[in-house]
Order: C-alpha cells, then structure tokens, then sequence
C-alpha cells in the first residue's frame, strides 16, 4: 500500500475502508515494536492500537515518498517510552507522586481522600458557562449519558414545553418545545412530606397533575408549615 497524497486526504476525511486497509499495513511494524517491550497479547495491542490512534492523528505529518515503516517506528517506540515513563512513575506507597505523559487504569480506580486538579468544562449552546469538579443531579429522570469522546450529555426531565410536566422529545433524542401532564396520578408509597424532603422552612407542595389517587393503605403525610396545592395549573377543568 502506498501512502500518497489520495490516502492521506482520505484518512483525515474518516474513510473508514481506507483507515482500515492502513491500519493493516502498519500491523506487524507496531506489533514487532510491541512485542519487544511487552509480554502479554493485550499490552502490546494496547501500544499497538494507541500509536496507530496517533499515525491517523498526525497522519498530515506524513511526507509520501519518504519511508512511511520509518516513520510510524518513530511513533509507536515513543509510545511505548511514554508507557513505561508512567509505570516507572509509580511508586508503592509514595506520599506524593508526579506522573508526566498518560496513564490507563484498568479495573478499578481507588483514591483515598479524593483526585483534586480535574475539572469538568460546562457548555451550553456551544457556550462555555463555567467548570466544576462535581456535577450532582437533582430530582428524579435527570441523566447523563457519556459520549465516548470526553463529552457527557445531560438530560434534565421536564426540559420540554418551558420545563412543565414530562418533555416530548424529537426523533433524534432533543427535546420539542412541548410536553404532556398526565390527568391521573398515583401515589404508591407512604409519604411523608416534611423539611426534609420539601423544604427547610414554611413551604407551598405543588401537583401539576389534576388528580391525585392515594393508593389503598397507602399514607401522605403534609407535615408542620407545609401546604398542599393540586392541580397548581388549574388544567383539570380543560
């Protein structure tokens, strides 16, 4: 296979035949690599599988008509440099460690009084809004999904028709500008509606819902300075 000007281009516009086919023809030079350094088949994929990762990456660095094995050599022996500088970095039961490059962890991660340092960039829109080390998600059918790519999106219940009742979504996942409150509701569990679950002082305890059926045997409880409001709306008479 030779890399030319055609392939090039054709990787960095994501063909993944192409990917594919140089990925093949870079195997057995970063294996020959890999195995030199490491003794298990899954190790020495790893190395194998991140240089490639960096061959695509950089694949613009490439000069067609210059030894490409040469060049892809270079790439993966730093990989593996890079490697073992992290495992050489760990020290059994260091106070305090430095570790330069990357590290993988597999299995389970465990840190003893917490990671501090990282922090998670918040964007809205494509605008970023600010960082935060914790994000804590509040109320119920909030979630998160992680995107693979160092990216999480986040779902906020309710998100559609101005944030009331539960959000009808589009095909694709995102939310339309409207959303349904169910006419019936059923409360299937006991209750109790107190400072600790319905705020610290006197407060109001909403229903969007027009009609609320307390299940047989079942108990709510509004507790000291708290009042009750169903059908907050007024929807029930539409």
């Amino acid at each position: 296979m030779e890399i030319t000007e055609g392939i090039i281009k054709e990787v960095e516009s994501g063909n993944r035949k192409i990917v594919l086919d140089l990925y093949h023809h870079s195997f057995n030079v970063l294996m020959s690599s890999a195995v030199r350094y490491k003794n298990n088949k899954e190790d020495q994929m790893e190395i194998v599988n991140n240089a490639f990762m960096k061959i695509v990456t950089n694949i613009d660095k490439y000069k067609p008509g210059t030894a490409y094995f040469s060049w892809i050599k270079t790439i993966v022996q730093r990989e593996i440099i890079d490697d073992f500088r992290v495992a050489d970095a760990i020290q059994s039961a260091a106070s305090t460690q430095t570790i330069s490059g990357n590290l993988t962890v597999t299995g389970t991660f465990t840190a003893d009084g917490g990671v501090t340092g990282s922090q998670i960039g918040i964007q809205s829109a494509g605008t970023v809004v600010g960082t935060a080390k914790t994000l804590n998600f509040i109320g119920t059918g909030n979630t998160f999904l992680d995107n693979g790519d160092g990216t999480v999106d986040v779902s906020i219940s309710g998100s559609g028709g101005g944030g009331l009742g539960t959000a009808i979504n589009y095909s694709d996942g995102t939310a339309s500008p409207f959303s349904y409150i169910d006419r019936f509701t059923q409360v299937s569990e006991d209750l109790l509606l107190n400072a600790e679950n319905a705020g610290v002082s006197t407060s109001i305890i909403v229903s969007v819902s027009p009609n609320i059926e307390i299940n047989s045997g079942i108990a709510v409880t509004v507790g000291a300075g708290k009042t009750m409001i169903i059908d907050v709306l007024q929807i029930g008479d539409l």
